[in-house]
């Protein structure tokens, strides 16, 4: 078994192999759904559209036996009115090993190999967002091996709702005017937004703001570098609403049915966005009759405060 690094786009066999190995995943949506993803065979836009993207691959014979990913990312830390400051992260993700390699080293080997590449900078910093249910968190193989012990961060919610058709928007907004919009309103805690979305989205975004600038947001998809698809084998198109900010769950409510307007112009039957979990159900008491998945995750992570809201976008779990 060898580990391997990606920095650029893998060749045809590797891509393969890839393709091949991520067939095997299947993740939790929601209390009786199950989905799984795939990056492709070109694998990497996905990673390298959120920062400097490290994708390690362990393999043997040509076959991948196991996957980790670390991208290293900047976040807003809004500590109350008048107070930002920009901290960064290395962002664990797409940690994978096959069912028959579990008990091997191959999870060793990778964590190793990240270890090493980490641990001379100086950041140390780490977090990762697991779906609530998967079969195993950062608690389970962290703390050992001299890796550093991730702890248990904060908590989302990952919604999943129908497109719904509505008036055709009047006003043009900018990611920009996003991005300002967000510093302004977000209440305190981390804000972790603002990917690269042209690698990834085969939409063309499309920037929401409140005409009272009270909630803001960008509609965007992930078809380019990652598609989701059903146990059933059926793709599961969707939309992702990125950058949500609100100021009140009427005005979040009132942003979220323009966005599933978006979408269903888009011709796409379905938009994801998260929100801090104690957020949920505010937010949803104001969209009476809306159907919805709920799917809950959780931020762990090292070397980083606990017991502050998270905004994430879901174009990056």
């Amino acid at each position: 078994m060898k580990i391997h690094r990606l920095t650029e786009l893998p060749d045809a066999a590797t891509g393969a192999a890839l393709e091949d190995f991520e067939r095997r995943f299947f993740y939790p949506l929601g209390e009786s759904r199950r989905f799984r993803i795939s990056h492709g065979a070109e694998y990497t836009p996905f990673f390298q559209a959120m920062g400097d993207a490290r994708i390690l691959t362990a393999q043997r014979d040509g076959a991948v036996l196991g996957t980790l990913t670390y991208v290293r990312r900047s976040m807003i830390f809004l500590g109350g009115p008048g107070v930002e400051e920009t901290r960064q992260s290395h962002y664990f993700c797409d940690l994978k090993v096959r069912p028959e390699n579990r008990g091997a080293a191959v999870l060793a080997r990778l964590i190793a190999a990240a270890k090493a590449e980490i641990e001379p900078g100086a950041l140390h910093a780490c977090h990762s967002i697991v779906m609530d249910g998967t079969a195993r968190s950062p608690l389970d193989y962290t703390g050992r091996l001299g890796v550093p012990r991730f702890q248990k961060l904060t908590e989302l919610m990952i919604l999943r709702f129908p497109a719904r058709p509505g008036p055709p928007l009047t006003e043009a907004a900018t990611a920009e005017a996003v991005s300002r919009i967000q510093r302004r309103i977000a209440p305190p805690g981390f804000l972790l937004t603002g990917g690269d979305s042209a690698p990834r989205s085969l939409m063309n975004p499309v920037p929401l703001v409140a005409p009272d600038g009270l909630a803001c947001g960008i509609v965007e998809d992930t078809r380019k570098a990652k598609r989701l698809f059903a146990e059933s084998g059926e793709e599961m198109l969707s939309a992702h609403l990125s950058g949500f900010v609100y100021t009140t769950p009427e005005n979040g409510a009132a942003l979220l049915r323009r966005a599933l307007a978006v979408t269903a112009t888009a011709r796409l039957p379905a938009m994801f966005v998260s929100v801090p979990r104690r957020e949920a159900a505010p937010l949803l008491a104001e969209m009476p009759g809306q159907e919805v998945t709920l799917a809950p995750a959780t931020v762990f992570g090292h070397d980083l405060p606990a017991g502050h809201e998270w905004r994430v976008d879901t174009a990056e779990i």
